[in-house]
């Protein structure tokens, strides 16, 4: 069983030439480094991705997998990136253990209401006469009638 996922992901980008074609790429491009980091950044999304698709099939087995694979592909952009993990997560952790409680909470709060402002600038007024969250039910033939306003036939079928 590893102990040491820092050096497990370190060794795996070894053995598949992560670190030689990064640099590589580096010497080429400078600008790769940016497209690199948001290539990273995507896959992560990806993996939050299916881990909260695996959240809502309540499938414990993916969840697992997902915030595993979450965590390589972290660490994984920290080695890449030659950052040294370690001292990061102790700088990180030891950060967060000074905080209190109150003081999470009110960035939180904080947090929570900056995006919720963001998303009002984002929204657009309703017209007068909007309905918002409306169910439709029928089908698909159905709906496109009514968007063309076609008629439709509600008469019970026997």
């Amino acid at each position: 069983m590893s102990e040491n996922w820092v050096d497990d992901i370190n060794a795996m980008h070894k053995k598949f030439g992560v670190h030689d074609w990064f640099k590589a790429e580096l010497k080429k491009d400078p600008n790769k480094l940016k497209e690199f980091l948001e290539f990273r950044m995507k896959m992560v999304q990806e993996e939050v991705d299916e881990t909260n698709e695996a959240i809502q099939h309540k499938d414990p087995e993916e969840i697992v997998d997902g915030l595993i694979d979450i965590c390589v592909f972290a660490i994984g952009t920290l080695d890449a990136f030659g950052v040294d993990a370690y001292k990061a997560w102790d700088e990180i952790y030891n950060a967060n253990m000074m905080k209190n409680v109150g003081d999470v909470s009110d960035s939180l709060l904080e947090l929570h209401k900056k995006r919720k402002d963001l998303k009002k600038k984002d929204e657009q007024p309703a017209l007068p006469g909007t309905t918002n969250n409306n169910v439709f039910v029928g089908s698909t033939a159905d709906l496109q009638r009514m968007l063309r306003n076609d008629p439709i036939d509600v008469t019970p079928k026997n």
